[in-house]
């Protein structure tokens, strides 16, 4: 009985040990955001998943099938750039919102995951911005939240 213990807790962590090697090995990276932020956005509060190294920033929103209401990504910047995004392996749609010293500068609403071998369409800021925040299709619309509104984050 001792022994037969011994080998199904040996399994158990061979198991787990292949686990976790498969998930570094294929580069699945859904648990890999760490950080949360809060953003008061036109009077809503969302949750933001932070994305603030460049492999985080490379991943997005892409590796997720959907985002529950009020939440989202901020990719938070250093210094002022006029970064571009696009909607590679994305299944659903988002709001882009381009946020310079707190007030959103560029809003593209709704933005559609590209179908068949359809050319990436890219997105970028009108000005130089500090971050960049990713919402559900329709959201911005849904809270009336448009270009000069105020973008308050806690990072």
């Amino acid at each position: 009985m001792k022994n037969l213990l011994i080998i199904v807790g040996l399994l158990i962590l061979l198991a787990i040990a292949f686990f976790f090697t498969q998930n570094a090995l294929t580069g699945n990276t859904l648990n890999i955001f760490s950080k949360s932020a809060k953003a008061l956005i036109g009077g809503q509060t969302f949750t933001l998943m932070v994305a603030d190294t460049e492999r985080e920033k490379g991943i997005g929103l892409s590796e997720k099938k959907s985002l529950a209401k009020n939440s989202g990504m901020i990719f938070p910047y250093d210094k002022k750039t006029t970064p571009t995004f696009w909607m590679r392996n994305m299944d659903f749609p988002i709001d882009i919102l381009f946020v310079s010293d707190g007030k959103i500068v560029t809003l593209y609403k709704n933005v559609k995951p590209p179908t068949g071998n359809q050319n990436l369409e890219l997105y970028r800021p009108k000005v130089p911005i500090d971050s960049v925040i990713e919402i559900g299709g329709g959201v911005s619309d849904q809270y009336k939240v448009k270009e000069g509104d105020s973008v308050q984050v806690t990072l």
